[in-house]
């Protein structure tokens, strides 16, 4: 199992090299504890769970919500810098139409 996360944060930091991380489906949300938890659309579907303290929140992100999310590692950790919300954009998008 470690050694599927330590593949899933190198794949997302390559990624990240190019600005930010793969689209993924929001498992979990909590705004007390700071953490989003996010399940990678790809196979082998790994979840990375990820501070959000601190980082700039689009639309707040729920459960099957599919979001993109800009990180970064720190002292041991994974910290959002952003979140994006395309399901919420996508639905202001249309209400727009």
């Amino acid at each position: 199992m470690k050694a599927l996360r330590l593949m899933l944060v190198v794949c997302i930091c390559s990624l990240l090299a190019q600005g930010c991380g793969a689209p993924g489906k929001v498992v979990s949300y909590s705004q007390e504890s700071g953490i989003l938890v996010v399940r990678d659309e790809t196979p082998p579907h790994a979840e990375i769970s990820l501070s959000v303290t601190g980082a700039e929140i689009g639309a707040l992100p729920e459960a099957n919500d599919l979001v993109r999310v800009a990180f970064r590692e720190d002292k041991g950790r994974t910290v959002a810098t952003r979140v994006m919300n395309l399901t919420k954009q996508r639905e202001l998008h249309k209400g727009n139409d």
